[in-house]
């Protein structure tokens, strides 16, 4: 039975879901100590534990303690390397992150399916973006790309591209009974293509269309005959629609063509940048502090490597990569899981953006890449819930 607190912390999760679009606006300014992503995470925190809900490891232990050695090793390196131009140890970003992780998780063992449900929260702040774009609020370019509220034009385009693949998937899930309500759940689509067309973000126009195919290859394999006239309109709608404005985006297009020939937007210059001080502490790495002392001395400022893989081997070597790698791969078999045994296709759908902003951009402290995390390990959470021929909404025992 569901209580007012639980309630509340439903809400809260709906809230900090939808706020994750708003999460770079600061409330107070330039100052960057309170945006609006962190204050809705510590808010959604205070709600689950009004809620009276406990958090347990249970089933979920290598997770945990992969990611702790992950953090611990850090904090050890980062002390170790403290220097004269950065003292960090700790990344309170990160830090929440991973307390969300585990929170949500928890929050599903309450309440089977509301992480799913709240994805209609995150869907709702893109679209409330998209109509802030048609009406010019917020809405500025840079080298001819759209950005809003001052936000990254890729983290734009890459939530834009997420929310469109949910709620065409949604409109699949619903039933042919509710078809007024499937209406209305993809009209907010072509809203969130035009945005993310904008942005001319090609980690997330190549996301988008990876995730469209994979959506509709998925479904097809689940049910080769009911869902062949939906998965051929759909294709052809997108044909149709979505190639000619394609190829009237010229930078979009430009950009694209610069990837193939090797033009990165700089992001090879700086990996090639840092690999080098890779090799001088393979094992343990530098920490916070020290990389931010070898960002320094390379660029003259502190430059995101671009690259998940390179920036954990700068903070912990291949001894945290290591175990880094180990939680992911737990992450990989879980949302497999889920498909092969309940045919939940969304979870695996929604790790193409992820491998996206492994490979080319940054995931540790974006929240959204934590939640797509959490959402793809409900599959450990009860054996009870993933098991062929048992209902879908079996409450979990505590």
């Amino acid at each position: 039975m569901i209580n007012n607190r639980s309630k509340i912390a439903r809400f809260a999760l709906y809230l900090f879901m939808f706020s994750i679009n708003f999460e770079v606006f600061n409330l107070f300014g330039d100052s960057g100590a309170l945006s609006v992503g962190r204050l809705t995470g510590f808010i959604y925190i205070g709600a689950f534990y009004y809620a009276n809900y406990r958090v347990s490891l249970y089933q979920l232990n290598n997770l945990f303690i992969s990611l702790i050695a992950f953090i611990l090793l850090i904090l050890v390196t980062s002390t170790f390397h403290i220097n004269y131009l950065s003292d960090r140890i700790i990344d309170i970003s990160l830090v929440q992150n991973i307390v969300l992780f585990f929170l949500l998780l928890n929050h599903e063992k309450y309440e089977p399916g509301v992480l799913k449900k709240s994805i209609y929260a995150f869907a709702f702040g893109s679209s409330l973006l998209g109509v802030f774009y048609i009406y010019g609020i917020g809405v500025e370019y840079t080298g001819g790309r759209l950005s809003l509220f001052e936000d990254n034009e890729n983290a734009i385009g890459i939530r834009m591209a997420i929310s469109s693949i949910y709620l065409i998937n949604s409109f699949f899930a619903l039933s042919k009974k509710f078809y007024f309500k499937k209406s209305l759940i993809v009209l907010p689509v072509p809203l969130l293509i035009i945005v993310m067309m904008g942005t001319s973000s090609r980690v997330a126009f190549i996301s988008f269309c990876v995730m469209l195919l994979a959506l509709l290859g998925f479904y097809f394999l689940i049910h080769p005959i009911k869902r062949l006239f939906p998965i051929v309109m759909i294709s052809g709608l997108v044909a149709y629609f979505f190639i000619p404005f394609i190829l009237s985006n010229d930078l979009l297009i430009n950009r694209l063509l610069a990837s193939k020939s090797g033009d990165l937007a700089g992001r090879g210059d700086i990996w090639l940048s840092y690999i080098p001080s890779i090799w001088k502490s393979p094992i343990f790495g530098y920490g916070f502090s020290g990389y931010e002392k070898i960002s320094m001395n390379i660029f003259g400022q502190l430059v995101s490597p671009h690259n998940v893989i390179i920036e954990v081997l700068l903070y912990s070597g291949f001894a945290g990569f290591a175990f880094y790698m180990w939680f992911n791969a737990q992450v990989i078999f879980s949302a497999f899981r889920m498909y092969s045994i309940k045919k939940e296709c969304l979870g695996l759908v929604l790790l193409i953006p992820y491998a996206g902003g492994v490979l080319s951009g940054q995931v540790l402290v974006t929240k959204l890449m934590w939640f797509i995390l959490a959402f793809n390990c409900i599959s450990l959470l009860n054996e009870k819930q993933f098991v062929p021929n048992v209902e879908e909404n079996i409450s979990p025992k505590h």
